[in-house]
This record gives C-alpha cells, sequence and structure tokens, in this order.
C-alpha cells in the first residue's frame, strides 16, 4: 500500500457494509476489482497529503442534462476528490489498511461490525420505460443509417414491498460476478439514492506507462434450445456482432496510438464470459511515449464506441435527440489515480439507482445497420438481469 501512515484492522472488517453505515452521512465511494481488491473512500479531505489516492468519476455526458424526474439531482457530474479516509484490503488478504485523519478511530469500528441480517424483497411493481425512444433509435440507424453505430439505453423501474438493502445487492454481485467491478457511489448525508453495480468494462489501467484496456461489444448468453457454448460460437461468427466490436476496438487503437509508442491487440477478439452473458473480446496493450496520467487518457476514451456509437459526435448528437432522458452515471466512468498517474477506471454498466423501495436500472444495446429490434431489446432484458436478481435475490 503505497499510503503513508496506514492502520491495519482485523480480519473481521466489511467494507460494504462500512460503505452503507458512512454513506449515510457523508459522501461515500466503494469498488471492488476483478483482483478482488477492495476500496472504500468515504468524505472529501480539505487538506489532502500529495502522496494520496484521487478518486473520481464522470458521466456518460458532463453537459447534456435531461432530468426531468430528478433522479440525478444528487450527483455531481464530474467530480475528483482526495478521500478524509481511505480503506483498501489487498485481494485475499484479511487485513484492512486505512489512511486518513481519523484512520486509527475508523479502523477501530471497522474491527467491531457485525453482519446484518439479509431481508427477503419482493417485487410490487415493474414499469418498462423508453420502449418507443429505443424503437426510435433503432428506426434511424438501421433505416436512416444517421451513424455506423449508435449505442441507445432504456430503463426498468422495480417498486418494492420493503426497502432495497445496498449491502445486501452488492454482496450477491460480489459473489456472482466475482471477474467484473463491484461498485457504489452514495453522494451522502442519506442512505438513499446511491448508484450500484457490477461492471464488466475496464476503461483503462495504467502503471508505470503502460496502458491496458479491452474493446468489449457483442453479447449473448443461453437461451432455450442452445447452450451457452453453441451461442458463444454463433456470436464468434456473427458478422453484425463483429462489426459492431471492430468499431470499438478501431476507435480504442486509434486513440491509443496518438500517446503510445507502441499499441497491441489481439488481431481476434475472444469469448469473455462474465455469469450467463458472454461478450466479444480484445485486450489491448501499449507503451505511453509521454507523461500522462490515467485522467488524459480516460478522457480521451471516454465514451467508447462501446457506450456511445460512431462516429463518436454524431452518435452522443443522437443520443442527445433521441433517448430523451438522463444516463447520469450510467456508462459514465469510476476510477482512481495516484500521483504518478497510474491507476484504473471503469466503465459504469449493469447499474442502477436504489432509492429506498425503488430501482431505476439501465441498459443498452449498440444498433448497426444489420441489428433487429426484437433481438437488441431482448439483449437489453439480459443486462437488467444482473442487478434485478441481485435485488430480489432471485424470487420474481
Amino acid at each position: 500500500m503505497s499510503e503513508s501512515n496506514a492502520i491495519e484492522t482485523g480480519e473481521n472488517a466489511d467494507l460494504i457494509d462500512a460503505f452503507v453505515d458512512t454513506s449515510q452521512k457523508e459522501l461515500a465511494v466503494y469498488r471492488r476489482n476483478a483482483a478482488g481488491e477492495e476500496m472504500l473512500a468515504i468524505g472529501v479531505c480539505e487538506k489532502p497529503e500529495k502522496q494520496r489516492r484521487r478518486i473520481f468519476w464522470r458521466a456518460f455526458d458532463g453537459w447534456h442534462r435531461v432530468d426531468g424526474d430528478g433522479r440525478w439531482s444528487s450527483f455531481d457530474r464530474s467530480f475528483e476528490f482526495v478521500p478524509r479516509i481511505m480503506a483498501l484490503r489487498q485481494g485475499d488478504k484479511a487485513r484492512t489498511e486505512v489512511v486518513g485523519s481519523e484512520a486509527r478511530e475508523f479502523a477501530a469500528l471497522l474491527d467491531k461490525r457485525k453482519k446484518p441480517p439479509e431481508d427477503e424483497v419482493f417485487v410490487t411493481d415493474t414499469k418498462t420505460l423508453d420502449e418507443s425512444s429505443f424503437v426510435e433509435g433503432v428506426r434511424q440507424v438501421v433505416d436512416e443509417g444517421v451513424v455506423l453505430k449508435g449505442v441507445f439505453a432504456r430503463r426498468l423501474v422495480v417498486t418494492t414491498a420493503s426497502p432495497i438493502s445496498p449491502s445486501v445487492v452488492l454482496k450477491r454481485l460480489a459473489d456472482a460476478y466475482p471477474s467484473c467491478t463491484i461498485f457504489a457511489i452514495s453522494p451522502g448525508d442519506s442512505l438513499f439514492p446511491v448508484f450500484v453495480g457490477a461492471t464488466p468494462e475496464r476503461l483503462v489501467e495504467i502503471d508505470d506507462g503502460v496502458v491496458k484496456t479491452m474493446a468489449l461489444a457483442g453479447t449473448t448468453r443461453q437461451e432455450e434450445g442452445r447452450s451457452l457454448r453453441e451461442a458463444e460460437v454463433a456470436l464468434l461468427k456473427s458478422a453484425k456482432d463483429r462489426e459492431e466490436h471492430r468499431f470499438v476496438r478501431d476507435m480504442i487503437v486509434d486513440i491509443l496510438n496518438r500517446y503510445c509508442r507502441t499499441v497491441k491487440a489481439q488481431k481476434e477478439p475472444d469469448i469473455l464470459r462474465l455469469g450467463e452473458l458472454s461478450h466479444l473480446h480484445t485486450a489491448i496493450r501499449g507503451e505511453l511515449e509521454r507523461e500522462l496520467g490515467i485522467l488524459d487518457v480516460a478522457t480521451e476514451l471516454h465514451p467508447t464506441p462501446a457506450v456511445c456509437g460512431t462516429p463518436r459526435k454524431k452518435a452522443l448528437e443522437v443520443i442527445r435527440e433521441v433517448e430523451g432522458f438522463d444516463r447520469g452515471l450510467y456508462a459514465g466512468v469510476l476510477g482512481w489515480t495516484d500521483p504518478a498517474g497510474n491507476g484504473e477506471a471503469d466503465v459504469l454498466l449493469r447499474a442502477g439507482l436504489i432509492d429506498n423501495t425503488q430501482a431505476t436500472m439501465y441498459a443498452g444495446a449498440g444498433i448497426t445497420a444489420d441489428s433487429e429490434l426484437a433481438v437488441e431489446w431482448r439483449e437489453t432484458d439480459q443486462k437488467f438481469q444482473p442487478l434485478l436478481e441481485a435485488i430480489t435475490g432471485g424470487r420474481p
């Protein structure tokens, strides 16, 4: 751990439960990456030490805001801060290291935590939103060719008989999707609203001048009469999905070529299986030729064609015109950086906004000239399932 003056806790520390407790009083961010490394950031340090880690997030669309129902009014569109308290658990190590002005007191509280009971949550109402705008987005790309690829999102709102527990949801996501990054962002002052999810998509990682990223586009899952393996073979052969994936890969490689001495990408995509969904995946790696940090590279890459489309500027204009709702932090970015510019950043997908007894979930699909409306609609249904099952425990 690079931060100075770290205090270690005992093995009983639970950073998810601590996130829920602290988020009722002040800003809190929780993140667990695919390597199992957990991070809990609490509060804003007014006089930060230079060697401390910084946390940042960005909305999908930093300036365009169509927020008539106020769902995202509690969240800043773009925010960067040094936490007042930072707790890190490294991989499978049992102990948690805490830094900050009140590290010792917070570490002592972590050691005394007890696991809360898991409440049952039953859905009393489900409401599908944005059907007409999604259909219109598909029509404009398929029939009119307004862009080569457009990514259109829609929302599913569920209402429950009792409050939804963010702690339970996060732990279910962590258990079900160990290869994803689990995250939660709370603006503070109260437990709700809180934005949570399990994203499969790493936007960028930088370590000592080496850039690692991925192209992730093209999705399938097991269906009646077809095994998951058969679905994956069909995905690898799908001209539509391979074209959609190529748009993402080519844009990322093109951007990295501007800043890197060398860029290497897989010639052919492989399959990345995450829970019940499988995706076309290409690993990409580069070596920076000048001193750029993760904030610089993330700003250049985001939004990629995986969440926006291509050409990017035109696709963003079409999304603003067609969708008619505020994505907020959905398809945005959450990450961290150290003073040297190293860090990690993820695209915030498979996610939703929990507000007491209601959850608004977000999912999107990449539309190209060969897309079929029914297939794309079904794909977004599939992408709702991870969070929906984490909320309900798999119960209807």
